[in-house]
């Protein structure tokens, strides 16, 4: 178990809810053959979206790349669906909090609309409470943007 119940996170800001009107969509991360990170085919993972009628890109997430990813290829990442015409939820979760706030204040100091995190995969948190506090703890590096 992990000492998340100790963080004692506390923050003032209370961001509103994040109205989404349209699609979201969790997009893939784009590798090359070799297995990089192939940040060209972002402009064009977004024009697809565009033309589908897609508004949202949830970056970094659901599709299970982040656990393959180092910190800096996912700023970058993000950085180049930020220079895309597309409204971004970022993916912030990662095995050592540090890296998952780090990933959060980048997030919020380059423009995403929200944030997104999940827990620690391999130390889980043991409880709810451990859980929700281990969130907030990630969520508040970011504390202007909604985060799930």
């Amino acid at each position: 178990m992990i000492g998340v119940l100790m963080l004692g996170v506390v923050s003032n800001v209370s961001p509103g809810p994040l109205r989404v009107d349209g699609l979201i969509t969790a997009v893939f991360s784009p590798f090359d053959a070799h297995g990089n990170l192939n940040l060209s085919v972002v402009p064009i993972q977004q024009r697809y979206l565009a033309a589908t009628g897609v508004e949202w890109a949830f970056v970094g997430g659901t599709t299970g790349e982040s656990l393959s990813l180092t910190k800096e290829e996912r700023k970058d990442l993000l950085s180049a669906w930020l220079k895309t015409n597309i409204s971004v939820i970022a993916h912030c979760g990662a095995e050592a909090l540090a890296d998952a706030r780090e990933l959060a204040r980048h997030a919020s100091a380059s423009g995403a609309k929200a944030i997104a995190a999940m827990p620690p995969t391999f130390f889980k948190p043991a409880t709810a409470e451990a859980l929700a506090q281990t969130i907030a703890y990630i969520c508040a590096a970011a504390p202007g943007l909604p985060c799930y």
